[in-house]
């Protein structure tokens, strides 16, 4: 069973990153840096320590949409 939950912790951990990270992916640095700023007011704060998840990116995800291919690769 202890097994189980984190194979299932990993697959989370893997779809919730992409879909944080689409937004970002590809991107310099200085760019991703210039971004996460922008985004940051969305939350209302600076200083806030999440992220939204807005979507966009290269693919023009959906906000909160994964890549599906990880889960069938498995």
């Amino acid at each position: 069973m202890q097994c189980t939950k984190r194979a299932l912790g990993c697959l989370y951990g893997q779809v919730i990153g992409d879909s944080l990270g689409a937004r970002y992916e590809f991107e310099r640095a200085h760019i991703v840096q210039q971004k996460i700023q922008a985004d940051r007011k969305y939350v209302g704060a600076d200083d806030h320590p999440f992220l939204p998840i807005l979507g966009g990116g290269p693919f023009s995800r959906e906000a909160g949409q994964v890549a599906l291919k990880y889960l069938f690769q498995l």
